[in-house]
């Protein structure tokens, strides 16, 4: 264990309400870093009751590591010898030496102070990861006090602890970082995937690669959506390595695949990407293998973020689609996908899933509205719902929002809940997407 942790030593009555308050402060990736310990033992004796229970309570501690950053918290009404388990942890050196007793309350500001200070409760962890998001934002309690007008206060607290952003300048030293032996003897083509959006990612993608490597080895892609072709550049090398931001639901991907496999350019084709999914992932692989190209193109995973959108296990003749139309495999792949922001399931009622679906409908609707100059179907409706694919993500890069996010976090407009309405605005904004210039104003 890499960090220490914050254990509590409570009697049995005072657990309901400090979990409860843990609970409801830490993010989920950091659940592990508070340890609640009870004194439900002493039930079982009858004599030397304390001296019993606090050999349970030690034995129950020398399950964990030893760490300068443990702390021990002990709960004054707890039944056990507060002053031998205090001689233990100081005699084992099992952490922090000043070890407290205290009373319900304080331990549970205690926990809060704890938990802010290690940047691990919802709030802190929030406003951290907003610091690292480029562009426009609204402030955290301008975005979460909508949810409280509509209702539903905690659905914007629980979502704020999963809000994570990327910073794509990073990935120039992990999974874009240059391979120094790789290229000994080898002529590499390091290459972005331009598109006639201007206000793309790929605008990203060519600045990294122009500073990261030598001057004259970096070309675009040209990506011909209407065509559904793929231009590789008039240069002689013995491979093209194409760099993207992120590897979501693998469509797009795929697509390029079949024109690469429609019109083969002169050399081998590896893609790198800074963040992959197991769902984007398996999707392209099952893809480059039922294309036949196998022998041809390749996904180069070496230093990259590879996030989980899948339930575990996914049935077996799904690992891999061997024998699948690629079009059957996307689709059944999906019946099994796990929205990351409702991962944690004992954290989420099913009313609260069905409002943030709700408000992403309406959000989507507007949106798709605008987009496509005509009502869109509730099939198309339906696929952005939770975010593209119904991936659910909390997921944002520092300049761009992937579209599989929740849209509740990227769009804006008109947004009706049980005769509650409110113009939705969005906590990251992108102003291509949204319909207002108000969604752009950080207030």
């Amino acid at each position: 264990m890499s960090r220490g942790v914050l254990i509590l030593v409570l009697s049995t009555d005072s657990v309901p309400k400090v979990r409860a308050a843990l609970t409801r402060l830490i993010v989920p990736h950091a659940a592990d870093a508070v340890v609640i310990l009870d004194d439900a033992s002493a039930a079982h004796f009858t004599t030397d009751v304390k001296t019993q229970v606090t050999e349970g309570l030690i034995a129950q501690l020398e399950m964990l590591p030893p760490h300068a950053g443990n702390r021990l918290i002990i709960d004054h009404r707890a039944h056990c010898d507060m002053s031998d388990l205090q001689d233990w942890w100081l005699a084992a050196r099992f952490g922090d030496r000043g070890v407290s007793t205290l009373a319900l309350k304080t331990i549970q500001r205690e926990l809060k102070d704890h938990l802010d200070a290690k940047g691990i409760s919802w709030r802190t962890h929030a406003v951290a990861e907003l610091e690292k998001f480029e562009g426009p934002q609204i402030k955290l309690d301008v975005w979460l006090q909508q949810f409280q007008t509509l209702g539903r206060p905690d659905v914007g607290r629980k979502l704020a602890a999963k809000l994570r952003v990327i910073k794509t300048g990073a990935f120039v030293k992990t999974a874009f970082a240059p391979q120094a032996a790789s290229l000994i003897g080898h002529r590499q083509a390091n290459c972005y995937v331009r598109d006639s959006d201007d206000g793309g990612s790929w605008v990203e993608m060519q600045s990294l690669l122009m500073h990261t490597f030598p001057m004259g080895s970096v070309f675009p892609v040209h990506w011909d959506k209407d065509a559904q072709r793929l231009d590789f550049p008039a240069t002689d090398v013995d491979e093209f390595v194409i760099y993207e931001d992120g590897l979501w639901s693998g469509s797009e991907a795929v697509r390029r695949l079949e024109a690469i496999a429609a019109a083969p350019p002169a050399a081998r084709v590896t893609f790198r990407f800074g963040v992959v999914t197991d769902f984007g992932i398996s999707v392209v692989r099952q893809a480059i293998r039922s294309l036949g190209l196998t022998a041809s193109v390749t996904v180069d995973t070496t230093g990259l973020q590879a996030e989980r959108f899948l339930s575990s296990p996914v049935p077996g003749h799904l690992e891999t689609g061997v024998g699948m139309a690629q079009s059957e495999y996307f689709k059944e792949l999906h019946e099994h996908v796990a929205p990351y922001a409702f991962r944690e399931a004992a954290n989420w009622s099913a009313d609260e899933i069905a409002f943030c679906e709700d408000v992403g409908h309406q959000l989507v609707g507007r949106w798709l509205r605008l987009k496509k100059g005509r009502e869109p179907t509730v099939e198309e409706v339906g696929v952005f719902a939770l975010g593209g694919g119904r991936f659910g993500s909390m997921l944002a890069f520092s300049r761009s929002i992937p579209k599989v996010c929740l849209p509740l976090l990227w769009l804006d407009g008109l947004v009706e809940i049980g005769g509650k309405r409110l113009n939705w605005r969005p906590l990251l904004a992108d102003a291509r997407r949204v319909s207002s210039h108000s969604a752009l104003d950080r207030t």
